[in-house]
C-alpha cells in the first residue's frame, strides 16, 4: 500500500513527477454502483436477505453499521445494476472473522462473492475469503474484471459458514477502473462542541488525502483509510478533503471534493457568560430590566442608576423603604439557568451610599425557579451586602453553592436598610477549565515571533511550552476569557502544549499541537512561471496548465527526500495544490518542474517545498500575480 505524506487542501489536484516531465488528466470521478454501500440504511437496496443476514451496528468499519452473516444459508445481493459492455470495473469491499467454528482448518473458506450476468448463473468474477483471514481485522479484498458484452451485472455475498461463524461485510465499492479514487467522508456539516474534529474515512482505491482546514495546509499520513484530528476555531470553520491517485505513466485521477462546513460552538464552555444571570450588568433600560426576570418583591425602591456603574454606564440601585422609624426591607429577585450537581461561585460589585442611618442587606440563592415566597430551601447560607468604606465600589464577599438536581436558581437580592448598589454579578462553575486554540494543528508558519492565542472556558492562569521549555504564562480576564502568548518558533516542527489552571487551582487537559516552522535549506534561484506550453506565464492568463520551472540548490536538511507543491491562492484562501511524488534531491542543482491545472487571472501562485520527516522546510514563497 502506497502511502505518501501530504500536504493540505482542495480540489482538481493533478500533479507532476520527475524531471521536465509531463501531466496527463485523467477522467472525472466515477460513482460507486452500489447502493446503500456501508448499510447505513439498514437493509434498504439489498435483497436475499435471511434470517442469518442482519445489519449490526456491533462490528463496522467505517460508518454506523456493517452486515452480519453467519450459517451458510445466508447470502445478500444487488442485482441488476446496469454497467457499460467491454469495460473495466473494480469491485471491493472489507471484511472482519469475528468467530469461527472449531471444526474449521486453517484454509478452510469462509465465504465467496461473486459477480452474475443479470439475472443468471453466468459468473464474470469470484473470489473467496478463508479462515487465516481472521487474524487481520478488518480486510481489503478487491479485484478487477471486464464486463465483456453484459450491460447489467448482480453482485452476490455467499459465506460457507458453520452455525458459530460470524463474518461482516461492510464498505461496498462497484464502479469503473482506472478513475477517480472515490472518496468516502464520515463526518458530515453541523455543530460541534469539542475543539478536536476527526476526520476519517476511505477512498475507493490507493490514493492520497489531502485536507484544508479554513485555507490552511494540514498534513496527512493516509492509505486507503485515513483519519486525522484537526482543530477548530471558535464559530465558522470550513473543512475540504481530497484524494488524488496515480495510474500508469504521469496520469493522475483526483475525486471530488468534499467540504464540511463546522461550527464549534463554545457556549456551553463558558460559566463566565452575560447569558447565565439576564441582564448581569444592568445596561438595560427599566423595561428590559423587568423582562430579563428581575422582579421587585416589596416596598422600597430598586431602580436602574445610571449615573454610577462600577463597570458601563448603569448599576442596580436598592433602597429600603423607611416606615416611620422603621425601616422595611426592599427584594428583588431574577432566575437564571445552572448545570445539574455542579459546584458554583457567584461574584459581584457592592457600593454602599454613605447616610447617617448607616445600611445592611444580604443575598441568597435558591434552588429552580423562585415561586415568590421564601419557603424554599436556600443553597448554603446568605451573604451578606457588605464594602470595605462607603462610597467605594469592591468586590462583595461570594456566594458558594451547588445546584443540586436543578437546571435553575434564584438569585434573591434584599436591602434591609440604606441605600446600595450592585453591579457584574458572575456566575462562576468550579470545575476545571477548558482550553480551545485558534491555530490549526500541523500548519506551516514563518519561523521567529509568533502569537499563540486561544480561548478558555473560565478566568484561568495559562501555562504554554514550546518543545518541553521553559513555561510562558498569560491570565485571561472574565467576560472574553482570551490569552495571547508571544512565542519563538524554530524552524521544523515546534511541539506546543497549553494548560489553564483556574482560580480553584484546577487545570485543563492539555492541548498539544505541532506547528511547522518554515526553514531556509532550500533555496531557489532562477525560478520563473511558464504556461503549458513553456513560454513564459502572462500577468492576465486564461485558464489552463500552468507550471513552475525551478532550480533548487544548497540542500542542506537531514533529509533529502523532498516533497514538492505548487499551490493557487485566491486572496489568502487555499483553492488549489498539486502536490509531486517524492523527489530523491542532492547536494547539487536540480531543476524541478510541478505544474498545477487550473490557475486564473488573480490568483497567487506559491512554491512549497517539504520533507519526509515532518520538518516542512519552505523556500520563501514565490507569489505570481
Amino acid at each position: 500500500m502506497k502511502k505518501i505524506i501530504s500536504l493540505s487542501l482542495i480540489c482538481f489536484l493533478i500533479c507532476l513527477t520527475g524531471i521536465f516531465s509531463s501531466v496527463l488528466i485523467a477522467s472525472a470521478d466515477a460513482p460507486n454502483l452500489i447502493l446503500n454501500p456501508g448499510f447505513e440504511d439498514g437493509e434498504n437496496n439489498w435483497v436475499d436477505w435471511t434470517a442469518d443476514g442482519t445489519v449490526s451496528s456491533v462490528e463496522k468499519n467505517l460508518g454506523n453499521n456493517a452486515v452480519r452473516i453467519n450459517k451458510n444459508t445466508a447470502k445478500i445481493a444487488q442485482k441488476n445494476i446496469s454497467v457499460s459492455a467491454a469495460t473495466d470495473y473494480t469491485f471491493s469491499f472489507y471484511a472482519k472473522i469475528t468467530a469461527v467454528s472449531s471444526s474449521h482448518i486453517i484454509n478452510d473458506c469462509l465465504g465467496t462473492w461473486k459477480i452474475f450476468k443479470a439475472g443468471t448463473t453466468t459468473q464474470l468474477a469470484s473470489g473467496s475469503i478463508f479462515v487465516n483471514d481472521q487474524s487481520k481485522g478488518w480486510f481489503l479484498v478487491t479485484t478487477s474484471f471486464n464486463t465483456g458484452t453484459n450491460t447489467a451485472v448482480d453482485v452476490v455475498l455467499n459465506p460457507y459458514c458453520y452455525s458459530a461463524d460470524i463474518v461482516f461485510y461492510d464498505d461496498l465499492v462497484f464502479r469503473l477502473k482506472n478513475t477517480g479514487p472515490g472518496l468516502f467522508v464520515e463526518q458530515q456539516s453541523g455543530t460541534v462542541s469539542d475543539s478536536e474534529f476527526k476526520i476519517s474515512g476511505r477512498t475507493y482505491s490507493d490514493a492520497v488525502v489531502t485536507i484544508g482546514v479554513n485555507g490552511v495546509p494540514v498534513m496527512v499520513n493516509s492509505s486507503d483509510i485515513f483519519s486525522k484530528n484537526v482543530n477548530l476555531k471558535p464559530g465558522a470553520n470550513i473543512i475540504t478533503i481530497y484524494a488524488q491517485s496515480a495510474a500508469a505513466g504521469n496520469t493522475y485521477y483526483y475525486a471530488a471534493p468534499v467540504t464540511l462546513n463546522v461550527n464549534y460552538n463554545t457556549d456551553n464552555l463558558s460559566f463566565l457568560s452575560e447569558k447565565s444571570i439576564p441582564n448581569f450588568s444592568f445596561e438595560n433600560d427599566r423595561e428590559n430590566f423587568s423582562s430579563s426576570r428581575w422582579i421587585e418583591m416589596s416596598k422600597g425602591t430598586f431602580s436602574i442608576d445610571a449615573t454610577d456603574a462600577f463597570s458601563g454606564a448603569k448599576s442596580l440601585k436598592g433602597v429600603a423603604y423607611l416606615d416611620g422609624a422603621n425601616w422595611l426591607y426592599n427584594s428583588v429577585y431574577g432566575c437564571f439557568p445552572v448545570e445539574p450537581n455542579t459546584d458554583y461561585v457567584l461574584k459581584w460589585k457592592t457600593k454602599y451610599t454613605t447616610s447617617a442611618e448607616g445600611g445592611n442587606g444580604n443575598v441568597k440563592i435558591f434552588p429552580g425557579r423562585f415561586t415568590g415566597t421564601e419557603g424554599n430551601v436556600l443553597y448554603g447560607a446568605q451573604v451578606l451586602l457588605k464594602t470595605n468604606a462607603p462610597g467605594v465600589w469592591a468586590d462583595n464577599p461570594a456566594y458558594s453553592f451547588n445546584s443540586g438536581s436543578h437546571s435553575y436558581a434564584t438569585l434573591f437580592i434584599t436591602v434591609q436598610k440604606g441605600t446600595f448598589n450592585l453591579d457584574d454579578f458572575i456566575l462562576e462553575a468550579k470545575v476545571k477549565p477548558v482550553v480551545s486554540m485558534n491555530q490549526v494543528k500541523d500548519s506551516w508558519i514563518e519561523p521567529g515571533s509568533y502569537t499563540v492565542t486561544g480561548n478558555t472556558s473560565a478566568k484561568s492562569s495559562v501555562s504554554l511550552t514550546i518543545n518541553g521549555g521553559t513555561p510562558m504564562v498569560a491570565d485571561t480576564s472574565y467576560g472574553s476569557n482570551s490569552f495571547a502568548v508571544p512565542v519563538t518558533l524554530g524552524e521544523g516542527k515546534n511541539t506546543v502544549s497549553v494548560t489553564a489552571t483556574n482560580d480553584y487551582s484546577q487545570s485543563s487537559d492539555p492541548v498539544t499541537f505541532d506547528l511547522y516552522g518554515y526553514g531556509d535549506h532550500i533555496v531557489l534561484e532562477n525560478y520563473e512561471f511558464q504556461d503549458k506550453n513553456g513560454a513564459p506565464l502572462q500577468a492576465v492568463s486564461e485558464n489552463g496548465s500552468a507550471y513552475c520551472q525551478l532550480n533548487i540548490t544548497n540542500i542542506t536538511a537531514e533529509s533529502k527526500k523532498f516533497f514538492i507543491a505548487l499551490a493557487v491562492f485566491d486572496g489568502e484562501f487555499l483553492k488549489h495544490i498539486d502536490v509531486s511524488e517524492p523527489e530523491i534531491l542532492s547536494t547539487k542543482s536540480e531543476s524541478i518542474k510541478v505544474g498545477v491545472e487550473q490557475i486564473q487571472a488573480g490568483d497567487n501562485v506559491k512554491v512549497f517545498i517539504w520533507n519526509e520527516k515532518y520538518q516542512a522546510y519552505h523556500s520563501p514563497p514565490l507569489t505570481f500575480n
